[in-house]
C-alpha cells in the first residue's frame, strides 16, 4: 500500500512539470494572409529543444513551413507559395521521438492568389 501512495504522489507531482514542457501556440499574427507571408507565432515552449518542425493542416491536408526563427516564446515562418487558399491550424511537431502532432487552437486564414 505504502508503494502505491508513493508512486501516485510521485506521478502527481511529475505531472504539472510534464505539461509545463508542451509547446504552444497562443496567438499568430498576422491571422490572413497570402502564400509566401511571414506569419509571427508567440506562445510557449517553442524553442528548436521542443519543436521539430511545424506544419498548417486544414484536417487532411499538412503542409510543412519553413521556419526563419524560433525563441522560446516564439517562432517565425513563412506560408509556402504553394499553399492553396482556406483556413488552417498550425501544427507542431515535437521534437521527442516519436513526435507528437500537436493541432493549435489558432487559425490562419491563407487568402486566394492569382496563381492559384
Amino acid at each position: 500500500m505504502r508503494r502505491k501512495i508513493l508512486l501516485l504522489a510521485l506521478v502527481a507531482g511529475l505531472a504539472p512539470v510534464a505539461v509545463a514542457q508542451v509547446p504552444v501556440v497562443n496567438s499568430i499574427d498576422p491571422t490572413e494572409a497570402r502564400a509566401g507571408t511571414v506569419i509571427a507565432a508567440t506562445g510557449v515552449n517553442l524553442d528548436s529543444a521542443k519543436v521539430a518542425e511545424v506544419y498548417l493542416t486544414d484536417g487532411v491536408n499538412d503542409i510543412k513551413v519553413n521556419v526563419l526563427e524560433q525563441k522560446p516564446e516564439s517562432l517565425k515562418f513563412k506560408i509556402p507559395n504553394d499553399a492553396k487558399a482556406g483556413s488552417y491550424n498550425v501544427m507542431l511537431a515535437t521534437k521527442q521521438k516519436p513526435p507528437i502532432m500537436l493541432v493549435q487552437p489558432v487559425k490562419l486564414m491563407v487568402q486566394y492568389t492569382e496563381k492559384e
